[in-house]
């Protein structure tokens, strides 16, 4: 037997695209996926103003005038917690501190102070109201200014 001849070749030439076939018929839907984790309890801010203070006021929230007693500031909440408290005054001087006040006077450690500043902040716990439980909050200046309360409140 004789060596193997040289491999030939064919010259062919590649042809146009052919044109695109119609859109197959939809698959059957998956299963569902498994259920995510549940996410952080949203918090709703609550706002209190208290206009012209000069000495001792009580205001509560969503009031916008002084009270003269505790007693006058408080309003019943439903059941949550206040996680912060957010204090701004339109008085840099007026050395303004706010109480976060529960049952008609009684305080509790949400305490905010300024000392010639504008803003302060208490972050350092939370305070858990029961349904029908009284709140409001007295504001102390050592000369007139207006103060803007805000809390955190999530309810249960």
């Amino acid at each position: 037997v004789g060596p193997q001849g040289v491999t030939g070749y064919l010259a062919v030439a590649t042809g146009a695209t052919g044109l695109t076939g119609a859109t197959g018929l939809q698959g059957p839907v998956g299963s569902a996926g498994s259920t995510g984790a549940t996410g952080p309890t949203g918090y709703t801010v609550l706002t209190a103003y208290i206009s012209t203070v000069n000495g001792t006021g009580y205001t509560t929230i969503g009031n916008f005038t002084a009270s003269g007693t505790a007693a006058e500031a408080d309003v019943p909440m439903q059941a949550g917690v206040i996680s912060s408290l957010q204090v701004t005054s339109s008085a840099a001087n007026a050395n303004a501190s706010v109480t976060l006040m529960q049952a008609s006077g009684a305080s509790s450690t949400f305490l905010c102070s300024m000392n010639n500043t504008t803003t302060c902040s208490y972050t350092g716990g939370t305070v858990t109201f029961t349904a029908g439980q009284l709140i409001g909050f007295k504001v102390t200046t050592s000369k007139s200014a207006n103060v803007s309360i805000s809390v955190k409140f999530a309810g249960s």
